[in-house]
């Protein structure tokens, strides 16, 4: 029987209470008159496109989220009237700081999960791509850090995921046969395909109930988790 339990963190553990385009919105909305002729709609694409100029960097934990969203700042007021620098910008990122952090949510299955598979002697980890203080300041912040034995983070070691050596990172680690691992994440390619390509075994989680087509196995939340581990 397989023994040893990966998971991923956003998503998967951890999520938001609302979606992230109502903060954006509010974002929007106290800055409006400086966006002249800029549509809501449009500034929803300028923010994501801004987002994709640094995201690699951040998926390898280059940079923090910080860095990422204060750069993301920056690129969008270029299309503002009154264009700010990084100080400006900083101030404000720590403005909205609070509503992002205030929007994170531990899933309520999570802990009724780590501890059931704790129990039954299974050795659970991480990986995770993002900046590594980041990523462990979630863990500490839903008291969940100390469930797991191994933590691969792409800030640790300069491989995001989908790349294998995170994942083979992990395999090290753990000292065992990569089809000794299932790895449970939210994201097909990233993070499901990804794993099977090394010789893990993985389970999607699909916590949004996405119509997509996908013929791995599937949850819809951590409930039963241990039932569908045993049956491998």
């Amino acid at each position: 029987m397989i023994k040893n339990i990966l998971f991923d963190i956003d998503g998967t553990l951890i999520g938001q209470k609302i979606r992230g385009d109502i903060t954006l919105r509010t974002f929007y909305l106290e800055n409006k008159e400086k966006f002249d002729n800029v549509s809501e709609k449009e500034f929803f694409n300028l923010w994501l496109n801004a987002g994709k100029i640094n995201f690699q960097q951040f998926l390898k934990g280059e940079i923090s989220f910080e860095e990422k969203i204060t750069s993301q700042i920056l690129e969008v007021f270029k299309h503002s009237s009154s264009e700010i620098d990084r100080h400006k910008a900083n101030m404000i990122f720590n403005k909205f700081l609070p509503l992002y952090e205030e929007n994170l949510q531990l899933y309520e299955d999570v802990i009724p999960c780590l501890e059931d598979l704790k129990k039954e002697g299974y050795r659970l980890g991480i990986i995770s791509n993002g900046h590594s203080e980041d990523q462990r300041k979630k863990l500490n912040k839903f008291g969940i850090k100390d469930y797991f034995s191994t933590i691969v983070i792409s800030g640790d070691i300069g491989f995001a995921k989908p790349n294998p050596k995170i994942f083979l990172e992990s395999i090290k680690i753990l000292n065992v046969d990569p089809q000794d691992v299932i790895y449970i994440g939210d994201m097909i390619e990233m993070d499901i395909i990804a794993a099977n390509k090394v010789g893990m075994k993985a389970i999607w989680i699909n916590r949004a109930k996405r119509e997509v087509k996908f013929d791995g196995p599937s949850i819809s939340d951590l409930t039963n988790l241990k039932e569908i581990i045993e049956m491998k």
